[in-house]
């Protein structure tokens, strides 16, 4: 996202909005991953994802995340 568009919560809002539509086409699971040090992406997942596991490679660590339904 452009700086001027950062912490406004739109990239907060356009997730929140992607899960509710992959729920709405019958999905009951939706995964996400982020790299363990990208604080705002790990801050988006809070729209209901919860750390399922991670896995480490040569860029670091990442992380998998999942949200249910």
């Amino acid at each position: 996202m452009l700086r001027s568009a950062q912490g406004l919560g739109l990239a907060t809002e356009a997730a929140a909005a992607v899960v509710d539509a992959a729920f709405a086409t019958g999905r009951r699971r939706v995964w996400a991953t982020v790299r363990v040090d990208n604080a705002a992406s790990l801050r988006v997942a809070d729209v209901g994802f919860r750390r399922h596991h991670s896995t480490t490679d040569d860029h670091g660590e990442l992380v998998y995340l999942v949200c249910e339904r």
